[in-house]
């Protein structure tokens, strides 16, 4: 009798155990790579350089232009490109956006369109 509570006592020891290392390699060590590699981007990219791909994010052709935003990609042309746009320049690129946004991204011919090359061809098949 004492000896199976002792096997018994034992096999809870190494459950417990490899828990325990499982924890550590499940939960420690990921969260350590995680934190080292967030430690390494935070070095490697300024907060402009992440400004800049948060706010380029919205030309992705994905999903019909799903990310498309009049106001992210005049906030990218004023903040990130002053010297290339004059006030009224900033205002025709933002009307020139709203009208895209309305024209294109809801003409029946775009839709059916998942990368950039492929409005390519369908104007060259006009």
């Amino acid at each position: 009798m004492l000896g199976t509570m002792r096997a018994q006592v034992v096999l809870v020891e190494e459950k417990v155990s490899s828990r325990r290392v499982e924890h550590h390699y499940h939960f420690d060590m990921f969260n350590s790579v995680i934190d080292y590699q967030l430690e390494e981007l935070n070095y490697r990219f300024n907060d402009d350089a992440l400004e800049i791909l948060k706010l380029s994010c919205v030309l992705q052709p994905n999903d019909q232009f799903k990310l498309f935003d009049v106001d992210q990609i005049c906030i990218l042309a004023r903040k990130f490109y002053p010297a290339d746009f004059s006030d009224q320049e900033m205002h025709h690129l933002r009307c020139q956006l709203e009208h895209y946004e309305i024209d294109v991204l809801h003409h029946k011919c775009f839709q059916i369109c998942h990368q950039l090359r492929v409005i390519g061809d369908i104007n060259s098949n006009k």
